[in-house]
């Protein structure tokens, strides 16, 4: 099913191989055993398929989704047709595996989901070696992959990669959902999501514009790296909270992503991330924020932090575009951390650097919690080049300050007062353990 052009007819309207009655129900739409749907264009989007409701879209074994070009989205109630498939209420599943390539598929024109646009897509797979979804785009809307009011869950896992996929003019450089993810958002098993863009609005690679019900986990060497974004959330937005938490484990890593004219430089949430865990090996790396946040950014609360290691997170750009706002070389959170941020076992935050306050962490109130610092980790080599708190800011207080056994706090630098740790307001307790060559103010500073 190659190299096909739809025209517009009165038959079809120049849309779509497989057009489907209104309120027909689709069991399934297969690509596999080497199988080929590739170079179909059309006039009317979406190119190859169109239907109400479809239980799975599976491309497998070998075979390819390539090269279809859809001119012109159709706007419907359940919103602008996707550039290969539509689907108008559900898909059940939509699963890239065992070496499937969705590649190089562009949605032009004023629409969303260069691959795949639907009302509800319970869940999205791509897993096994050489499952990829590449080089997709939709060139007037969100979503370079796919676009939905509703996902399920997202899961790339096994070696599957999601990569160079582009929203030109929207959200979500590979995904883009309207409104909630019920579950869980996994990487994992050497999974990568590298190089995805959103152009003009937030998440390079993912965007939610509600929230996150599960948890977005990275783990056994599962990486998003190289997204970017004009706007916040370098490679993962959500506007509202993450319920599940941030998980970053074994050896997965969140590595120089960027968003260039907003926060979060890996991730941005709006409201709340319920948990922040990087640990056994997990790691967040060179993320880079025009504004707050080089690493993740929390408009109001994070309940609890607990740090692997986290290197070389900025705020502000190398050249003159500098933050103005409160900094967070690593993390920035807007009202208060309710739990604590603790770092242990060998975890290290190192080498971030803000503009503002907070080299490493700010928070805009207290950490209620307070900061601990144990068994081997430390906060290192982080810098608040124009203000305070050269790794931690808080703007009014932290409960206690533990550094201990073996745990250390070394050569941090702020522009302003306390080199390693500023508190705006009140420190009912501090314990200290190696603490050595911070600059500018005390280790410990009032104001």
């Amino acid at each position: 099913m190659s190299n096909n052009a739809a025209l517009v007819t009165a038959d079809n309207g120049g849309q779509g191989l497989f057009r489907f009655p209104a309120g027909h129900k689709v069991k399934s739409f297969v690509v596999s055993n080497n199988s080929r749907v590739d170079g179909n264009e059309g006039r009317l989007a979406p190119v190859v398929l169109i239907c109400t409701d479809i239980n799975s879209i599976t491309v497998s074994g070998n075979s390819t989704l390539h090269g279809n070009q859809a001119l012109i989205a159709v706007r419907s109630q359940q919103g602008r047709t996707g550039g290969c498939l539509f689907s108008a209420t559900t898909v059940g599943s939509f699963m890239i595996t065992d070496g499937g390539r969705v590649t190089n598929n562009t949605l032009h024109g004023d629409g969303d989901g260069g691959v795949l646009c639907a009302h509800k897509v319970s869940a999205f797979t791509v897993r096994g070696a050489g499952s990829t979804a590449a080089h997709n785009a939709a060139r007037g809307g969100s979503g370079g992959v796919v676009a939905a009011k509703e996902m399920g869950e997202l899961r790339v896992t096994e070696g599957g990669i999601l990569a160079g996929n582009v929203a030109a003019n929207g959200f979500g450089g590979a995904i883009f959902v309207g409104y909630d993810i019920r579950s869980d958002v996994v990487l994992s098993d050497g999974a990568v999501a590298d190089s995805n863009r959103a152009e003009t609005q937030g998440g390079g690679f993912l965007a939610v514009v509600n929230a996150v019900q599960g948890q977005i986990r990275l783990d056994h060497g599962g990486r998003i790296s190289n997204c970017w974004t004009a706007s916040s959330g370098g490679a993962i937005s959500v506007q509202e909270s993450i319920h599940g938490g941030l998980a970053v484990l074994t050896n997965a890593s969140l590595a120089s992503d960027m968003a260039q004219g907003g926060d979060g430089g890996a991730v941005y949430a709006g409201f709340s991330i319920d948990r922040l865990l990087v640990s056994a090996g997990g790691a967040l790396l060179n993320n880079t924020a025009g504004g707050s946040g080089g690493a993740v950014f929390v408009g109001k609360t994070l309940p609890a932090a607990k740090g692997g290691h986290v290197s070389g997170n900025r705020t502000g750009m190398d050249d003159s575009n500098r933050a103005e706002t409160q900094g967070g070389g690593f993390l920035a959170v807007v009202n208060a951390v309710q739990g604590q941020i603790r770092l242990d076992h060998g975890g290290r935050i190192s080498n971030c650097w803000t503009a503002s306050s907070g080299g490493a962490i700010s928070v805009q109130e207290s950490i209620h919690g307070g900061l601990a610092v144990l068994t081997n980790a430390s906060l290192a080599s982080d810098m608040a080049q124009g203000g305070d708190g050269g790794a931690v800011y808080a703007g009014f207080s932290i409960d206690r300050l533990l550094v201990s056994a073996g745990g250390a706090l070394l050569n941090n630098t702020a522009g302003g007062s306390g080199g390693a740790v500023f508190v705006g307001k009140t420190l009912p307790a501090a314990k200290g353990g190696h603490v050595s060559g911070n600059r500018t103010g005390m280790d410990v500073s009032y104001s």
